[in-house]
């Protein structure tokens, strides 16, 4: 690879980020390399800017477990604050749902019932896209039964308890 290139880049980034009071947020962070993650923490370094790492327990593995060697120390002692979220907390399923202009109730119960299991927001979210593309095609809205056959065709699970929602 062109170091002298991956340098410029770098260097131009750097300077843009310096001084801006910025964040960079890095999802899917457990598929980072060493070298990736050095880079990104160069900016912090340089630049002054915030970073937040998110991703899989991977991430924290990785940066305090099993490879806390010397090799990933930089990294480790600028840990600020860890944060497991597990669950999606209930606002923020809310404004998904507010986002995707769901409306009526009991749609909404089932969307809430599967973005409630743990890691589901994403499963909720690609139930949600199947169940509207087969509402649009019949043109008409989006019903629970929509969300229970696209969940079914997604997970091959029955939908979890929508009283539990």
């Amino acid at each position: 690879p062109d170091t002298g290139r991956q340098d410029r880049i770098a260097n131009l980034i750097t300077r843009k980020l310096t001084n801006s009071k910025g964040l960079i947020i890095v999802d899917e962070a457990q598929l980072l390399s060493l070298d990736q993650l050095e880079a990104v923490r160069s900016f912090h370094d340089f630049a002054g800017i915030g970073v937040a790492l998110i991703g899989n327990p991977k991430v924290a593995r990785n940066l305090e477990g099993g490879h806390r060697s010397a090799d990933y120390a930089q990294l480790y002692s600028r840990v600020g604050m860890r944060l497991n979220r597990p669950k999606a907390k209930a606002g923020d399923i809310e404004m998904l749902l507010d986002a995707w202009n769901v409306d009526a109730a009991e749609v909404r119960l089932a969307l809430r019932a599967l973005a409630k299991q743990g890691g589901a927001l994403r499963s909720a979210y690609m139930t949600f896209m199947m169940a509207r593309m087969v509402a649009h095609a019949d043109d008409r809205p989006l019903s629970t039964a929509d969300v229970e056959l696209a969940w079914r065709q997604i997970s091959q699970q029955a939908m979890p308890d929508v009283d539990a929602a």
